[in-house]
């Protein structure tokens, strides 16, 4: 989990599921600890690995966060 100065937090999560399948979860939360978004993805395709959708999780995720200091 990291923390932001609007004091948003973030929670990324990935695994492999099967070769060819990755399950990311990319989560946010308010400086409350409301959380101000969730969501869950199947990534498919042999080009994804758990590493690269944790990237592009927590970009997602730091876009969302960036966003929302004035929801906290």
């Amino acid at each position: 989990m990291a923390d932001y100065e609007n004091g948003c937090h973030i929670d990324i999560r990935a695994r492999q599921q099967e070769p060819g399948k990755v399950a990311l979860l990319v989560c946010v939360y308010g400086s409350d600890g409301k959380m101000i978004s969730e969501e869950t993805r199947l990534l498919e395709g042999e080009a994804w690995t758990p590493g690269d959708a944790l990237k592009w999780g927590t970009d997602k995720a730091e876009r969302i966060a960036g966003g929302a200091s004035d929801r906290g």
